[in-house]
């Protein structure tokens, strides 16, 4: 009797889980994950749609990306982590989530910190235009 009680507790908990991550998605919308070869491409949304932007970084050269949103009224960055050890390098992650409808872009450069701040030329982009629906 109390095998079964114990499966039946684990089925209910197993739904609650689920039923859970459901609502989750419905509140948080679709997430659409994108690395550097999407570097100059053009993607579709709706509003409430989440944008991961995975892209190769190395924290140890002292070079770091740099995000920039033409319009966040559209798209609004709401994450960013590194992930990686200090002289493996690794990578920078940057989620974007979609607001309303129209059109931006996303402009992330790399390289040194005083680089970005001078407005020189970044060694590397990533460039990605956003059609949110």
């Amino acid at each position: 009797m109390n095998r079964a009680l114990y499966v039946a507790l684990g089925l209910i908990l197993v739904c609650v889980v689920a039923a859970g991550a459901v609502v989750a998605c419905a509140r948080t919308g679709r997430i659409l994950a994108v690395d550097l070869s999407y570097s100059g491409k053009r993607v579709e949304r709706s509003a409430g749609d989440s944008l991961v932007v995975t892209l190769p970084s190395d924290a140890s050269t002292g070079n770091s990306w740099s995000p920039w949103v033409s319009d966040q009224t559209i798209l609004r960055q709401t994450e960013h982590e590194y992930i990686g050890q200090v002289g493996t390098g690794g990578k920078e992650i940057f989620t974007f989530k979609c607001l309303t409808q129209g059109t931006c872009t996303i402009s992330i450069g790399y390289g040194p910190p005083q680089q970005q701040e001078d407005e020189a030329p970044p060694a590397q982009t990533f460039d990605l235009t956003v059609v949110v629906k």
